[in-house]
């Protein structure tokens, strides 16, 4: 035997889909801590814009915290080869520069690219 029909129409149906997955969202807003949106989404969220305002200084608190960190950790953890000095390295890509362009000079004077 059928199971007796919830919804009359698709449209009830859908409907009550669109619902259960907005309530959701919003449970799921709530439990990560946001503030609720406006009720309409042309109106300007304060208490969104207040909360956002009130972590901005954490939020650069911990920005500056790991550019510190990556600023003072050893220069091989860095990406840097040790041993070598950032005006030697400095001095080999000007180098290697210097070739890719003359070789692209030669091969558009020669019409390939």
């Amino acid at each position: 035997m059928p199971a007796p029909r919830q919804y009359n129409s698709h449209a009830q149906r859908q409907a009550a889909y669109r619902k259960r997955q907005t309530d959701a969202r919003i449970q799921q807003m709530q439990e990560r801590g946001f503030p609720p949106l406006p009720a309409v989404p042309t109106l300007p969220g304060w208490r969104r814009w207040n909360t956002m305002t009130q972590r901005i200084p954490l939020l650069l608190l911990a920005m500056q915290q790991e550019m510190q960190e990556y600023y003072e950790q050893p220069r091989s953890l860095a990406g840097i080869r040790p041993g070598r000095s950032d005006e030697r390295a400095a001095a080999s890509h000007r180098r290697s520069h210097r070739r890719r362009r003359g070789h692209r000079r030669l091969t558009a004077a020669a019409g390939t690219e």
